[in-house]
């Protein structure tokens, strides 16, 4: 067993008790005479103290590291902030590769040279042919008609080639307006990402500020107060209070201390950042309207029914709406109308933002949840000393029956004078590890004495 001093024992004294442990730690006669002697305040102190070294090792340990755990904490919010930004450009990137692609192929649709034949399903093309006049004059089915139980079922109604060209062009305007327009949204999302680094940067120093020796004052002050409390736990009065200020302060200035950190560097960054997604946004939702008016340009494009048409129609503005389509160094057309998303597709659009934007969310980051923890984790350990320093440690009657036990034998075969010398050299050995405490030395002495035969 580790010797500890008992004088310790006073500290005990003055706390509240509840109900008792289990388990005493009789181990020696020593310690036994002291656990039997002070109804197991000696066992709880020595588990006390052994939670105590380890709580102030855990302190110790915490301070050793802060400034390094601050410092790597400014590089994660640093880096945070950089790869939001990084991730919401490339969001515009992809976004803006789409409009591009969408242009083109409404271009190359647009300004096809019209087809000989009016285009159905393929293989289903009509056109007239040199064929012998018997077999032009006898019945022929109609081109694409199925025959079911006799009956000719009626194929598509072909669209209009004019109607079809027109919805083409109106289709291309749309689209193409939509990726003229989108150039200003795409400056505007390069520059807030670009505004969003360049203000981390600038945030750094402040931040350093802010890390500096004065953060590691309150756990100074806890190491030295458990310190004091190991060095000197005879002392007659209640040290628990101000360790429990010490922890309560730690545990509510440790963390939000790191939150001060990542917040200075992270802020103004992530209004930058929030102030392009608007932007961003509409570049998103611009790109999926252009690609919903291509796939229905190429499907009647591959089926010019008008059932396709109608369905073009549909999506774009009226015929009175038309715009001119912007040439090569002419102003920006007016804002073109957009496709009604349907709701997964603008969730989409702003869950892919979100995720950008949380790399540099500062409660997400990886050292200020550590360090969230760490302090809930210090005031837990606290929590559980407080618990023990109420709740003694029973002896066991087998510790009773083995001190009375050691007693007597230490007295076995003498008489008179003898019996009287070896009382005297016990309390002197009592005296040399109770002596710190006169309560706890008088307690033992008084218990050697009882034990002690007569004659």
């Amino acid at each position: 067993m580790r010797k500890i001093s008992l004088s310790a024992l006073t500290l005990v004294a003055v706390l509240s008790v509840g109900g008792a442990a289990q388990a005493d730690c009789c181990s020696d006669v020593w310690s036994c005479l002291g656990a039997v002697a002070t109804l197991g305040a000696s066992c709880q102190m020595q588990s006390l103290i052994e939670s105590i070294t380890t709580l102030k090792t855990a302190v110790e340990s915490m301070s050793s590291n802060l400034s390094a755990q601050a410092a790597s904490l400014m590089t994660q919010a640093q880096q945070g902030v950089n790869s939001a930004a990084a991730d919401l450009k490339q969001v515009r990137l992809d976004a803006g590769n789409d409009l591009k692609n969408s242009a083109d192929q409404s271009r190359a649709i647009a300004h096809a040279p019209p087809p000989t034949t009016t285009m159905m399903k393929p293989g289903t093309a009509v056109a007239k042919q040199n064929v012998p006049a018997a077999v032009a004059a006898a019945p022929q089915p109609v081109a694409g008609s199925m025959v079911m139980k006799g009956a000719v079922a009626a194929p598509p109604k072909p669209a209009d080639a004019a109607a079809v060209k027109d919805a083409f062009n109106r289709a291309d305007v749309m689209v193409q307006g939509l990726f003229t327009q989108s150039t200003n949204p795409q400056n505007q999302v390069n520059q807030a990402a670009d505004q969003a680094v360049q203000a981390a940067v600038r945030h750094l120093n402040t931040a350093r500020q802010i890390s500096t020796d004065a953060m590691l004052t309150p756990l100074k002050m806890l190491a030295d107060s458990l310190l004091d409390l190991l060095t000197h736990p005879e002392r007659l009065f209640d040290p628990t209070a101000q360790i429990n200020a010490d922890i309560t302060r730690i545990s509510q200035q440790m963390p939000a201390m790191f939150d001060r950190i990542s917040n200075e560097v992270t802020q103004e960054a992530l209004a930058d950042l929030n102030q392009g997604t608007a932007a961003l946004t509409q570049i998103q939702d611009s790109a999926a309207s252009a690609h919903g008016v291509v796939e229905a340009m190429q499907k009647l494009n591959a089926e010019r029914t008008q059932a396709n048409l109608d369905a073009l129609n549909v999506l774009l503005p009226r015929s009175g709406m038309v715009m001119v389509s912007p040439t090569p160094g002419a102003p920006p057309a007016p804002p073109t109308q957009m496709l009604a998303l349907s709701p997964s597709i603008t969730l989409a659009h702003k869950q892919r933002i979100g995720l950008a934007l949380d790399r540099a969310n500062p409660q997400k980051l990886p050292i200020v949840v550590q360090q969230h923890a760490a302090a809930a984790g210090l005031a837990s350990k606290w929590q559980s000393i407080r618990l023990q320093m109420k709740t003694p440690v029973a002896v066991a009657p087998a510790s009773q029956q083995k001190v009375d036990k050691d007693l007597a034998g230490m007295y076995a075969g003498k008489k008179g004078a003898e019996i009287q010398k070896k009382k005297e050299e016990l309390f002197v050995e009592a005296q040399k590890r109770f002596g710190k405490d006169p309560k706890t030395l008088a307690k033992v002495k008084a218990y050697i004495e009882a034990h002690t035969p007569k004659g």
